[in-house]
């Protein structure tokens, strides 16, 4: 769910990273990523990805965040839950 305040001319290429690190975020479903690889995958810088995984939770998915002894956070996504669509992990 991108800002409405955001640019017409940026509204295209933050559309495309929303996608991009959606899209990874659903093809791990359940497994846990860093910042650095969603935002590798998704072919976005990380401060990018981090914003969009914000938008990707303003539509309905449940993220977990866990932070690793080494100072790492890992993404897992868990649930999404949107209209008709409802996808859940077991267990949570």
């Amino acid at each position: 769910m991108l800002n409405r305040s955001v640019r017409p001319t940026d509204r295209t290429r933050l559309r495309t990273q929303l996608d991009r690190v959606r899209a990874v975020l659903f093809e791990n479903f359940n497994r846990p990523l860093t910042l650095a690889a969603i935002a590798r995958k998704a072919k976005a810088p990380q401060a990018s990805a981090s914003a969009r995984i914000r938008d990707v939770r303003g539509e309905g998915a449940t993220i977990k965040v866990k932070a690793k002894r080494n100072g790492l956070h890992t993404y897992t996504l868990v649930g999404f839950v949107h209209g008709s669509l409802d996808y859940r992990a077991e267990g949570s």
